[in-house]
């Protein structure tokens, strides 16, 4: 399949990424905020493009980026692969990404969903799963 390159920009309190529905995610990992399990945002890799997004304040951010170990990492902090964190079978293909009440929830075939929390006390987010 060839790749299908969707430049996306959202910032929303409520929305649906439907651009991705169907697409197949290859890669999902995310930057860890500290040695517990609060991350400071996350990169998602569907059909050959990837996308940095994260919550703050209940509002997601997404966008069209690659990743960029040298301007998101600090001292020996590296990328965790949520995928295999998760137990996900790989070349999933999203079914919805939804944005509401301050959780992103991100659902792909066959039946699997992860959640995305925004840690308003702690900051950053956790990972439901």
């Amino acid at each position: 399949m060839e790749d299908r390159f969707i430049k996306l920009t959202r910032q929303d309190v409520t929305t649906v990424i439907s651009e991705l529905a169907n697409a197949k995610l290859t890669k999902l990992i995310a930057a860890r905020e500290d040695e517990g399990d609060r991350f400071c945002f996350f990169y998602l890799e569907a059909e050959g493009t990837w996308y940095r997004f994260f919550n703050e304040m209940g509002i997601l951010f997404w966008d069209t980026a690659d990743p960029d170990p040298e301007e998101d990492l600090i001292d020996n902090e590296e990328y965790i692969d949520v995928i295999a964190l998760g137990g996900m079978a790989k070349q999933s293909k999203i079914r919805r990404i939804e944005m509401r009440d301050a959780v992103l929830t991100l659902s792909f075939d066959p039946d699997y969903q992860i959640q995305i929390h925004e840690d308003p006390v702690n900051g950053g987010m956790t990972l439901v799963m």
